[in-house]
């Protein structure tokens, strides 16, 4: 993380109120619990989860969502420093949508691919 002369817990704390995006929120709370108590940083790990569990409602195919969230710097930078529990449940959390979302991805895919095929063979029969 960038060292800055003005960061204490009050900076990040204001900061992950002031952010829009999720992948923001979460490296405001990255610089938040180098300064806070694990007790502190459930309250927005908490806010965070809810936020991400709305993804799939609002935003289904959030590929690059997911992917910013999961970078290592991140999620998975904030489990294996402070290995809180907040953490750990935030990013089984993560983890379980996107790899819903890759599935549910798939059989879109291989639906549309079946589509093509018998609308590409009744073409053919058409024509004979």
């Amino acid at each position: 993380m960038f060292k800055c002369e003005f960061a204490s817990k009050e900076f990040f704390e204001k900061a992950f109120m002031k952010e829009r995006k999720l992948e923001e929120k979460m490296m405001s709370l990255r610089g938040y619990s180098f300064y806070a108590s694990e007790q502190e940083v459930k309250t927005y790990a908490d806010k965070l989860r809810k936020s991400v569990m709305k993804i799939s409602q609002t935003t289904p195919y959030a590929y690059n969502l997911y992917e910013d969230i999961r970078a290592s710097y991140l999620l998975p930078y904030l489990v294996k420093t402070y290995n809180y529990q907040c953490f750990i449940e935030l990013y089984e959390q993560v983890e379980k949508q996107y790899e819903a979302m890759f599935l549910i991805g798939i059989v879109f895919r291989s639906f549309l691919l079946k589509v093509v095929v018998v609308s590409i063979d009744t073409d053919a029969h058409m024509n004979k």
